[in-house]
């Protein structure tokens, strides 16, 4: 994507939006960094970790268990071998960039998109911290039937939400193009899923391991897609920032002048000083 055809898109505006989106991981002091860094892994890396790790356990004592039934303790068990695994490797990458976004960058673009990639390691891992408790929750509530009936609506909402993003930025690039409006089928699926589902749950019980489900389960069954939901929020926040900040970098030095950033906001306190500095001396 060439520079001029991005003004539309990388504003200052944007970019103070973008700034505050994320806080002190798009900050350049480095008090505020590393502030976010030790939250990043004293507090949410060991509560993600726990969380992802410990929910499929808890069908492996049917007699601790205190939740809502013991087959969607069980189906949360179906999760236990590959979501742990995941949970770790998540929380390795989102550690890495937290220590690494503590690092000086050279400019606030290079902050701006570091930080951001933070952001994104971090909503991953929480997605994928709840993936055993919300999935398991569907799988034991509405068996396997309703688990996937879910599953492909949520998967359809993921890629409409991602589509019109998509169709958002291509907007605000190219504004002489008309885009045409796509049809979104979304009520009807949704509607059909919840029908279909109910109708399983009273009728027939297909994919049931166990054929007396209790009642609380027909709003826990709903997790899967209370899961998508959270997904799509997480790509509602960030997915056009990614992009925003990624071409901010790409072309650091021509916004930085386009947009008229200073030296304070554009380096820090810090470091605009000592340029003002050597400046100074520079003209003696």
């Amino acid at each position: 994507m060439s520079y001029d055809k991005l003004k539309n898109f990388v504003t200052k505006e944007a970019v103070n939006r973008a700034k505050h989106a994320i806080g002190n991981a798009a900050s350049l002091e480095l008090s505020n960094r590393l502030l976010s860094c030790v939250l990043a892994i004293i507090f949410f890396c060991p509560m993600i970790y726990v969380i992802g790790t410990a929910s499929g356990k808890m069908g492996t004592t049917p007699d601790d268990i205190h939740v809502i039934s013991v087959s969607t303790a069980f189906a949360m068990g179906a999760f236990d071998k590959i979501v742990p695994l995941v949970t770790k490797f998540s929380l390795i990458i989102f550690a890495g960039f937290a220590i690494l976004n503590v690092v000086p960058k050279k400019n606030l673009a290079y902050q701006l998109f570091f930080g951001t990639m933070y952001m994104v390691c971090f909503m991953f891992s929480v997605c994928i911290m709840a993936l055993t408790m919300l999935w398991g929750a569907t799988l034991g509530g509405f068996g396997t039937v309703g688990f996937f009936l879910q599953l492909a609506l949520v998967i359809y909402l993921i890629f409409m939400s991602l589509r019109n993003k998509i169709t958002d930025i291509k907007a605000q690039i190219f504004p002489e193009k008309e885009t045409s409006e796509r049809k979104s089928y979304t009520l009807v699926l949704t509607l059909g899923v919840v029908v279909v589902t109910y109708i399983n749950h009273f009728l027939f019980k297909v994919g049931y391991a166990n054929l007396s489900p209790t009642l609380i389960e027909l709003l826990t069954g709903w997790g899967l897609l209370l899961w998508g939901l959270i997904v799509i929020g997480f790509i509602n926040m960030i997915f056009k920032q990614v992009i925003l900040t990624y071409y901010f970098a790409k072309y650091a030095e021509q916004f930085r002048v386009d947009l008229g950033f200073n030296d304070t906001k554009w380096y820090g306190e810090k470091k605009a000083q000592k340029l003002k500095q050597k400046d100074t001396k520079g003209k003696k």
